[in-house]
């Protein structure tokens, strides 16, 4: 869920790709698992688990489109010309994110929740 539509979306993946793609294999993305490793909540665990699993040239490769395509606002604008019912849905912890301010009348909350939402623990 919480998917990326702009920029300010992309912080794992515009740190991951701000630095060249060497030293991003050579320290970044370990520095970037650890710290994955070391988060408190449940979804965190297991988003290490897929990270440690993930390719490092996969990685920065996807992040870097990724980061390019938020950037742009296309996304953003593709999900707001659909011209069917949307909703964006996100966790209630991360209610600071700036596109609800973007896209407030088609949002939902999940409550008790973050970005991994169908990880976290409901209770």
């Amino acid at each position: 869920m919480e998917g990326n539509l702009i920029g300010e979306d992309c912080k794992v993946s515009r740190r991951a790709t701000s630095v060249p793609y060497e030293q991003f294999e050579e320290s970044l993305f370990d520095q970037i698992k650890r710290e994955i490793r070391e988060a408190k909540d449940k979804s965190s665990k297991l988003w290490y688990e897929w990270v440690c699993r993930s390719d490092p040239y996969g990685f920065y490769y996807s992040s870097k489109s990724l980061v390019k395509w938020s950037d742009s606002r296309e996304l953003l604008a593709s999900f707001l010309k659909l011209k069917i019912d949307k909703v964006y849905i996100y966790g209630d912890k991360n209610s600071e994110i700036p596109i609800l301010k973007l896209i407030r009348d088609k949002v939902r909350t999940i409550s008790n929740s973050g970005h991994f939402m169908m990880l976290n623990d409901a209770g």
